[in-house]
């Protein structure tokens, strides 16, 4: 279709910024060159969510839903005139969590979040029980209350349950307002999915 040729092309123009984008902000926090030094390689996808939320207006709302140790939030807080809310069902330590005003860690689980906070939000991040069957729920929610925006989905490859849920997206997009491309080669190696979701003719980026 003409959005697979326009996004195509327009996936290559920012590849290459992608990649290129500093995570050295980790080294601060972690090891890395121990167990984390995965943070600073090609094969993770801290490079993509910087670069993504630093292309947010400013006041945007970031969801980060699956914190864990909070590696994804301080990618995403980069951008210091984002907010980002970050949701786990099991929190655990946060070491920057005073360097960074700009995010909010709750307990709570994804598919409980209130509804207009899924709206407000510009860029949602879903990187929970990696069981599809929790992850399909909060799809097709968004999808039935109007959400619009941008929808980054964590280990699309991940297992089996997971392949079939970002073949569900594939089978929803007959919605004309609905684009999934698999972005792995620029995220995550258990892969990396980008759902746009939005009104009008085509995403407004």
């Amino acid at each position: 279709s003409e959005h697979f040729y326009y996004r195509s092309s327009m996936y290559q123009k920012y590849r290459k910024e992608i990649l290129e984008t500093d995570v050295s902000y980790f080294t601060k926090y972690y090891d890395t060159s121990g167990y984390h030094s995965y943070l600073l390689g090609d094969g993770e996808h801290y490079k993509l969510l910087s670069f993504l939320s630093n292309r947010l207006d400013d006041n945007s709302l970031v969801l980060d839903l699956g914190c864990n140790d909070g590696h994804s939030a301080l990618a995403l807080a980069q951008n210091r005139n984002v907010k980002v809310i970050s949701y786990d069902i099991q929190p655990k330590p946060i070491v920057f969590v005073n360097d960074y005003p700009n995010v909010q860690f709750l307990t709570q689980d994804a598919n409980s979040i209130d509804k207009d906070i899924l709206l407000e939000a510009k860029l949602i991040l879903l990187d929970i029980s990696h069981d599809g069957l929790s992850e399909t729920k909060f799809f097709d929610n968004l999808v039935k209350i109007g959400f619009k925006g941008i929808l980054l989905l964590d280990d699309i490859k991940l297992n089996e349950p997971m392949r079939e849920f970002w073949n569900h997206i594939a089978v929803t997009e007959w919605f004309k307002t609905i684009e999934s491309y698999d972005i792995t080669d620029v995220g995550h190696k258990t892969g990396t999915g980008l759902v746009l979701l939005y009104d009008g003719d085509t995403f407004n980026w």
